[in-house]
Order: structure tokens, then sequence, then C-alpha cells
């Protein structure tokens, strides 16, 4: 019989060639080697062809969209053509340090079935500067993480593998959502399975001005098809779903036109009435809302410029 491997690690990609392989290098540098890679070009123009198909390394496929079509639907591309057990992803402009996957299937060999996604600590680098994920805020990070979840993600899929089976029990990544579509599949599986999570950061997650991650998360207004998705589930526990519609409306008022200006207002004061804030700072920035967009704007201007200032005084003063 032909032997499969057992990690299929799906790579999408589009318009990356500078920095795939890079990517594709830290996977083939892995200390465990039981794995092929499925690079899915969805639809690049540039040399990403080239460099995959200049890789001497038999364990990298290449799979092309005839058209751009998404980060999801790359993905789930490489789900229905892996042979592999586990699934595995890597973007194209991140890295894994060398143990990862090694340290992720020693957890699967000693979990017990109901695991479905063994996922790491990772580094989230932005310049010079590396942030830990999870924040210390998440306060359960393995098992039944269900709930977790619901107020918002911290499982980036580059730092998780997944059962094969999870995605036949609970469905590809949802290609109809504008984006957070891993905070999607992962609320949708753990309705079924634990998590095991592996404190050690184990990837480099990169903020560039183009990366998936940036592409999917530039505002949190794709919070609003997931609330849509999850109403009834976000709906019981109302601080939950009051803070979500309170990163809604801050996320429309961001974007500083008037028609996003009343959408903010109106998500802000919607998280009021479901969760009265005791925060004196919301408060204020809630009754200057009713002053309205020109007004609103003034102020904000004003106060970020005050901050700014303040910010440089005291950098004279050391």
């Amino acid at each position: 019989m032909k032997k499969y491997p057992k990690v299929s690690i799906i790579i999408p990609t589009y318009n990356r060639a500078h920095v795939l392989k890079r990517a594709i290098q830290s996977v083939l540098n892995q200390t465990y080697k039981d794995f092929e890679v499925i690079v899915v070009d969805d639809g690049s123009t540039d040399d990403t062809k080239a460099i995959v198909k200049g890789l001497d390394d038999k364990r990298v496929l290449y799979k092309r969209h005839d058209r751009n079509k998404g980060v999801s639907a790359a993905r789930n591309t490489g789900i229905v053509i892996a042979r592999g057990e586990y699934i595995a992803f890597q973007d194209s402009d991140d890295k894994w340090l060398p143990t990862k996957l090694e340290e992720q299937m020693k957890a699967f060999a000693h979990a017990r079935s109901r695991i479905g996604v063994v996922y790491t600590a990772f580094w989230y680098v932005r310049k010079d500067r590396r942030i830990y994920i999870p924040l210390p805020k998440v306060s359960k990070r393995e098992g039944d993480i269900h709930n977790e979840l619901l107020n918002g993600n911290f499982i980036t899929p580059q730092s998780a593998v997944v059962r094969k089976e999870c995605f036949e029990v609970s469905g590809l990544f949802d290609e109809k959502l504008p984006s957070l579509n891993d905070w999607d599949i992962w609320i949708r599986i753990s309705k079924n399975w634990e998590f095991k999570f592996i404190s050690e950061p184990l990837v480099l997650v990169y903020r560039t001005s183009d990366s998936i991650s940036i592409k999917q998360n530039r505002s949190f207004t794709g919070l609003v098809p997931i609330i849509d998705k999850y109403f009834e589930e976000f709906s019981k526990d109302r601080k939950i779903l009051g803070n979500h519609y309170f990163r809604i409306g801050r996320a429309y008022l961001r974007v500083r036109g008037d028609k996003e200006f009343y959408k903010g207002r109106k998500y802000i004061f919607e998280s009021f009435k479901i969760r009265p804030f005791l925060d004196i700072k919301k408060f204020i920035a809630m009754l200057i809302l009713l002053l309205g967009p020109v007004s609103y704007r003034m102020i904000v201007d004003k106060y970020a410029r005050c901050k700014i200032n303040l910010k440089r005084a005291r950098k004279r003063l050391r």
C-alpha cells in the first residue's frame, strides 16, 4: 500500500514570491519530517510558480487557481487534496521555528481522541517589537475553549495542527465571510472538539502591509457577519456581545465618513444599552458622539494632538 504523509501543510499565497521561499524553507527545516507541503497559488501574477518549482523537494506540491478566489478558498483547496491525517497551515510571509511540528505531533501522540487541535503560542513581529500571543487576558487556553473563543480569536492558523476529521465534521473555511475566517472555523470546531495549547512560541508572524492577516483584520467591521452568524451564542453573554458592539462601533468611527460615523454611533449606543460601562473615558466619548460627526472628529483630533505633544514633552524631560 502507498504510504501517505502524516501531515499535510497548506500554504496559500498570492503575489508573495519575494517572501514565499523563506516560509516554505522554514517548513522543510522542521525536525519532524513526515509531511507534504501543498502550495496553493491563488492566481498570482508574479514569479510564485517559478519559486515553488525551483525547490528540489518532492514533498512540495503546487496547485494553482486560475483566478484570485481569496485565502479561505485557497486553504479549502489544500484541505480537499490533502493526503495527511493532520492538517497544518503556513502563510507565505511567516516563519515556523524548527521544532514546531515535532512538538505538536508529540502532543497529539499523547492526547485523547477529543483533542482536535494542537496550537502553539506565537510571536507577533511588528518592526523591531515582538508581542507574545495569546495575550494575558485569555484565561482559558486549552480543553473546551468554545466560550473563550466567543470573546475573540487568539489562534492564528499558522500555529495550529488540526485533525482532518475536524473539517469533515465541522466544515471547511467559510468563503463568504469577508474576514475573520480563521476565528469562524475555530468557533465551529470548538463545538465538537477540545484544543491543546503549547506555551512555547514556535511561529513568527510578521506584520507587513500586504500580509494575509492584515488584509483579513484590517477593520473590526468584519465582526458584523460573525455576530450575525452566531448571534444566539453571543447573546447568551451580555458582556461579550456588548464588547463586540463597542469594537464594531470604534472600527466604523475610524473610517471618518459621515455614514460610517452614524453606524459607529449606533453600535456604541447599542453596546451601552446591552451592558452599561463604568469606564469614564468610554462614557465621555459616548457623550461627545451626541454632538455629531464634525464636532466629534474635531475633538478627537485635538485630543490625539495633545497626546502626541505630551509624549514628546516627556521624552524631552528624560
